[in-house]
């Protein structure tokens, strides 16, 4: 043989074992990639569900019959005011809360993110340990998360244990 013929029969071999080491590579699981998107969807937007905010001056309720907010103003002057009751709401508290609201999300979302990691190391571990996923999954369904996302991530994580 020649060298090229050798050098041929050599780029053959070694594109087959290419070929065959890729065919056996495993294919990704699905339950990592939801795990895995959910967790770049809450890094990269951790305040991704609606806030509302309401501000109300002053509310009164009665349970059971009876008067909600009774006010008697008592006092003043010829050319004097008496004002019984003041109940003012305005932007700033508002602002405050919404500052508030964002703060308290990243942190939720921080939490999210930090179940989903653990769930997702402990299902690629050797050995899966199933009441350790199963507790991270009911801690994870008690957080902010939107309820769809949770019940996919359930219903996934549950079908990969066999629950």
């Amino acid at each position: 043989m020649k060298t090229p013929t050798i050098l041929l029969l050599a780029a053959i071999c070694v594109f087959g074992m290419t070929v065959t080491a890729t065919a056996r590579q495993p294919r990704p699981d699905p339950v990592i990639i939801a795990i895995d998107a959910a967790i770049n969807s809450l890094k990269q937007q951790p305040n991704q569900f609606t806030l509302n905010v309401t501000a109300i001056g002053a509310v009164g309720t009665a349970s059971g019959g009876g008067t909600g907010i009774s006010v008697q103003a008592q006092g003043g002057g010829p050319g004097s005011q008496t004002i019984g009751m003041v109940a003012r709401a305005d932007g700033s508290q508002v602002k405050i809360a919404y500052a508030e609201a964002d703060k308290r999300l990243a942190q939720e979302a921080e939490k999210a993110v930090k179940l989903l990691t653990d769930i997702e190391a402990a299902l690629q571990a050797r050995k899966v340990d199933k009441p350790t996923v199963t507790s991270k999954l009911a801690e994870f369904a008690k957080t902010y998360v939107a309820p769809v996302l949770k019940s996919v991530i359930e219903a996934l994580v549950k079908k990969k244990l066999g629950l």
